[in-house]
């Protein structure tokens, strides 16, 4: 078949409206998101005890100094539960799991502090749950949006009709690894969520081994907001995996 015109863009600050945004790197992403939680979750148990403290109640050490470590048990489950950086997992479901971590470990502290006999300030510890339920998504989606507008991370993209062809190469790799499989899907996740003009396009990951002699058969499976799962590649098979790519959602 003969392709429709494509457009090579290599995705910077001034890339063109309806084509790509900028991309980043899962480390990059991984500690600007713990950055951003450990800000969320301390920002919330200040102001819970900034509240505590107006209505006149009484907090106790113990009351205090469990915060750092709630805090901390918060980081780990979330990293436990894959949510650094999350590849693979739209807003309101990432949304959906950090708020049943929060209220999880929220609920964990609470019974260690019955457990040890400690009282507990239930204006505090509401307050605090109910402001790292708001704070923490929030952070998240905000981290997430001003890193994809970055201009030193960006990646290669195919435009063909409203189909977004993102390419992540892998020089010299001789195989297809999770991590791999992840970035790219990573990416073509902000794409979708991050970029106005990128909102209603179908957009196709696919990483490139190019060390690679094949590539196991890759089945074009699109999600309800239309972002494929990755698909793989050598480096001589991408014009047959993109001619394919095309066949299959043009039909």
């Amino acid at each position: 078949m003969s392709l429709p015109p494509v457009v090579r863009l290599d995705t910077g600050p001034d890339v063109l409206k309806g084509a790509a945004a900028p991309t980043r790197s899962p480390q990059a992403t991984t500690l600007a998101l713990v950055a951003a939680d450990v800000l969320s979750l301390s920002t919330a148990v200040g102001l819970s005890f900034f509240l505590s403290h107006w209505a006149g109640r009484h907090l106790s050490a113990i009351i205090t100094l469990r915060y750092p470590v709630t805090i901390a048990a918060t980081i780990l489950a979330l990293a436990y539960a894959d949510l650094y950086p999350a590849p693979g997992i739209g807003i309101l479901e990432e949304g959906r799991r950090v708020v049943e971590i929060i209220t999880i470990v929220q609920l964990a502290a609470i019974c260690g502090l019955l457990a040890m006999g400690a009282s507990t300030n239930r204006l505090q510890t509401f307050s605090a749950w109910a402001i790292s339920m708001m704070l923490v998504p929030l952070g998240r989606s905000l981290t997430r949006s001003i890193l994809s507008r970055r201009p030193w991370w960006g990646e290669s993209v195919l435009l063909i009709g409203s189909v977004i062809i993102l390419l992540e190469f892998k020089v010299g790799a001789r195989h297809f690894d999770r991590a791999g499989l992840d970035q790219v899907w990573d990416y073509a996740l902000d794409l979708k969520n991050f970029h106005e003009g990128s909102h209603d396009l179908t957009i196709v990951p696919v990483l490139i081994s190019t060390g690679a002699d094949t590539a196991a058969p890759s089945t074009l499976s699109l999600a309800v907001d239309r972002v494929a799962t990755p698909l793989t590649s050598t480096a001589n098979g991408l014009r047959s995996l993109i001619n394919r790519v095309v066949d299959l959602i043009a039909s």
